[in-house]
Protein backbone atom coordinates (compact mmCIF):
# COMPACT_ATOMS: atom_id res chain seq x y z
CA UNK A 1 0.00 0.00 0.00
CA UNK A 2 0.99 3.35 -1.01
CA UNK A 3 -0.72 5.60 1.64
CA UNK A 4 1.04 4.95 5.35
CA UNK A 5 -2.36 5.59 6.95
CA UNK A 6 -3.61 2.24 5.19
CA UNK A 7 -0.93 0.38 5.80
CA UNK A 8 -1.02 1.46 9.56
CA UNK A 9 -4.39 1.12 9.91
CA UNK A 10 -4.16 -2.45 8.32
CA UNK A 11 -1.29 -3.21 10.60
CA UNK A 12 -3.45 -2.13 13.51
CA UNK A 13 -6.67 -4.57 12.58
CA UNK A 14 -4.71 -7.33 12.19
CA UNK A 15 -2.91 -7.27 15.60
CA UNK A 16 -6.38 -6.26 17.51
CA UNK A 17 -7.88 -9.62 15.36
CA UNK A 18 -5.03 -11.68 16.42
CA UNK A 19 -5.52 -10.43 19.88
CA UNK A 20 -9.20 -11.82 19.85
CA UNK A 21 -8.06 -15.56 18.88
CA UNK A 22 -8.54 -18.16 21.66
CA UNK A 23 -5.01 -18.62 22.89
CA UNK A 24 -4.45 -20.05 26.24
CA UNK A 25 -1.74 -16.95 28.01
CA UNK A 26 -0.90 -15.80 30.71
CA UNK A 27 -0.21 -11.71 30.51
CA UNK A 28 -2.42 -9.13 28.84
CA UNK A 29 -0.53 -7.74 26.68
CA UNK A 30 0.23 -8.37 23.20
CA UNK A 31 4.04 -8.54 21.76
CA UNK A 32 5.27 -9.10 17.90
CA UNK A 33 8.45 -9.85 16.76
CA UNK A 34 8.82 -8.22 13.76
CA UNK A 35 11.61 -9.50 11.00
CA UNK A 36 12.80 -7.49 8.64
CA UNK A 37 13.29 -8.40 4.90
CA UNK A 38 16.33 -9.44 3.20
CA UNK A 39 19.70 -7.35 2.99
CA UNK A 40 17.89 -4.75 5.40
CA UNK A 41 20.94 -3.94 7.98
CA UNK A 42 19.02 -2.08 10.16
CA UNK A 43 15.64 -3.71 11.86
CA UNK A 44 14.52 -0.24 12.84
CA UNK A 45 15.13 1.63 9.90
CA UNK A 46 13.28 2.11 6.51
CA UNK A 47 9.56 1.16 5.94
CA UNK A 48 9.99 -1.53 8.94
CA UNK A 49 11.08 1.10 11.34
CA UNK A 50 7.77 3.00 10.32
CA UNK A 51 5.95 0.07 11.09
CA UNK A 52 7.99 -0.85 14.63
CA UNK A 53 7.05 2.55 16.25
CA UNK A 54 3.55 2.30 14.36
CA UNK A 55 2.63 -0.63 16.75
CA UNK A 56 4.45 0.59 19.81
CA UNK A 57 2.26 4.01 19.63
CA UNK A 58 -0.51 1.73 19.65
CA UNK A 59 1.06 -0.07 22.82
CA UNK A 60 2.49 -3.05 21.49
CA UNK A 61 5.60 -4.62 22.37
CA UNK A 62 8.12 -4.86 19.65
CA UNK A 63 11.22 -6.52 18.92
CA UNK A 64 12.90 -6.06 16.02
CA UNK A 65 15.85 -7.90 16.17
CA UNK A 66 18.62 -8.11 13.06
CA UNK A 67 18.14 -11.27 11.75
CA UNK A 68 20.68 -13.63 9.96
CA UNK A 69 19.43 -12.44 6.48
CA UNK A 70 20.83 -8.74 7.35
CA UNK A 71 23.62 -6.95 5.50
CA UNK A 72 24.46 -3.82 4.06
CA UNK A 73 23.42 -1.41 1.76
CA UNK A 74 20.97 -3.46 0.74
CA UNK A 75 22.79 -6.64 -0.25
CA UNK A 76 21.79 -9.42 2.05
CA UNK A 77 24.59 -11.68 4.06
CA UNK A 78 23.31 -15.22 4.81
CA UNK A 79 25.83 -15.06 8.11
CA UNK A 80 23.39 -17.42 9.39
CA UNK A 81 20.50 -20.81 8.76
CA UNK A 82 17.13 -20.53 9.30
CA UNK A 83 17.64 -22.99 12.62
CA UNK A 84 19.20 -19.73 13.95
CA UNK A 85 16.87 -17.37 12.97
CA UNK A 86 14.69 -19.56 14.74
CA UNK A 87 16.77 -19.38 17.99
CA UNK A 88 16.39 -15.89 17.73
CA UNK A 89 12.90 -15.70 17.67
CA UNK A 90 12.40 -18.32 20.21
CA UNK A 91 14.47 -15.91 22.59
CA UNK A 92 12.79 -12.81 21.76
CA UNK A 93 9.31 -14.47 22.23
CA UNK A 94 10.55 -15.99 25.41
CA UNK A 95 11.30 -12.65 26.19
CA UNK A 96 8.13 -10.85 25.29
CA UNK A 97 6.05 -13.41 27.49
CA UNK A 98 8.82 -12.69 30.42
CA UNK A 99 7.47 -8.65 30.05
CA UNK A 100 3.66 -9.61 30.43
CA UNK A 101 2.73 -9.96 26.98
CA UNK A 102 0.75 -13.31 27.02
CA UNK A 103 -0.73 -12.65 23.22
CA UNK A 104 2.43 -13.63 20.21
CA UNK A 105 2.47 -12.52 16.91
CA UNK A 106 4.83 -13.20 14.36
CA UNK A 107 5.96 -10.13 11.76
CA UNK A 108 7.62 -9.11 9.08
CA UNK A 109 7.89 -7.99 5.41
CA UNK A 110 8.81 -9.34 2.36
CA UNK A 111 11.09 -12.11 3.34
CA UNK A 112 10.79 -11.70 6.95
CA UNK A 113 6.76 -12.25 6.32
CA UNK A 114 7.43 -15.44 4.79
CA UNK A 115 9.77 -16.47 7.86
CA UNK A 116 6.79 -15.34 9.94
CA UNK A 117 4.39 -17.77 7.95
CA UNK A 118 7.10 -20.42 8.08
CA UNK A 119 8.24 -20.20 11.83
CA UNK A 120 4.41 -19.41 13.06
CA UNK A 121 3.43 -23.18 11.65
CA UNK A 122 7.10 -24.59 14.30
CA UNK A 123 5.91 -23.12 16.67
CA UNK A 124 2.80 -23.22 19.45
CA UNK A 125 0.80 -20.59 21.22
CA UNK A 126 1.44 -18.07 18.34
CA UNK A 127 -1.83 -15.83 18.01
CA UNK A 128 -1.25 -14.47 14.36
CA UNK A 129 0.85 -13.36 11.47
CA UNK A 130 1.25 -10.63 9.91
CA UNK A 131 3.06 -11.14 6.27
CA UNK A 132 3.75 -7.70 4.25
CA UNK A 133 5.46 -7.97 1.16
CA UNK A 134 6.86 -5.69 -0.90
CA UNK A 135 9.90 -3.35 -0.69
CA UNK A 136 10.89 -1.84 3.17
CA UNK A 137 12.28 1.14 2.16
Amino acid sequence: MNNPIKTYAVLAALVLLAACQPVTHEGKGIGVVFMHGRGGANPTGGGTGDLVRSMERYGVSVAAARMPWAGSRGEPDYSGTMEDALALVKAEIARLRAAGNGIIILGGMSAGGSSAIGMAALLDGIAGVMAIGGDSE
